[in-house]
């Protein structure tokens, strides 16, 4: 059991780390545009 949480915890940390990467992306992306579009 305790092999088992040792595997998925990095696993976990990973998904974490690429789900927050993706969010900050897009909401990066839409403020973009919506700047662009307001100030052009």
């Amino acid at each position: 059991m305790a092999h088992f949480i040792i595997v998925l915890l990095p696993l976990l940390l990973l998904k974490v780390t690429i789900i927050r990467t993706l969010s900050t992306i897009v909401i990066s992306r839409y403020y973009f545009s919506y700047y662009f579009f307001y100030t052009h």
